[in-house]
């Protein structure tokens, strides 16, 4: 049996990469960190509607 090379999968593609390579690119480099900033702001906003709807349904008590 044939022993695989030491390798990852790129986090955005799979393609594979080195093993000390994350990604395949600069551009699915680019692309994860995007993924990251929209899934931070997503997240952001929900907790500050949630914020807001617990405030405005409190508020009259």
């Amino acid at each position: 049996m044939d022993a695989v090379p030491a390798h990852r999968h790129c986090k955005v593609c799979g393609s594979t990469t080195p093993p000390e390579d994350p990604f395949c690119s600069p551009k699915c480099a680019q692309k994860r960190a995007n993924q990251v900033r929209q899934q931070r702001l997503y997240t952001l906003l929900f907790a500050a509607l949630t914020i807001f709807i617990i405030i405005t349904l409190f508020r009259g008590y």
